[in-house]
């Protein structure tokens, strides 16, 4: 899972873990996906106290399996 991001501001974007959103833009996690563990929250967050921003971002999900294809789970504009 990659989330890409462009715009002013992008640098004080974070995203990850909904208790700690440490990721940047640009950054890749893996995680897996089991029946039993079929959710998987993930929160993206401006730092706090960041400037006035306007960011556009795409997070990018592909598998590790070689017959899957990348799947667009997100594209939003987020101002804060």
């Amino acid at each position: 899972m990659t989330l890409n991001c462009t715009g002013i501001g992008a640098e004080h974007l974070r995203w990850g873990s909904p208790y700690e959103p440490v990721l940047r833009c640009g950054d890749s996690v893996e995680l897996p996906f089991l029946y039993e563990i079929s959710q998987q929250p993930l929160s993206i967050v401006f730092e706090p106290n960041s400037p006035q921003s306007y960011v556009e971002y795409m997070l990018t999900v592909t598998s590790n399996s070689a017959s899957a294809a990348p799947m667009l789970i997100a594209n939003r504009d987020a101002a804060g």
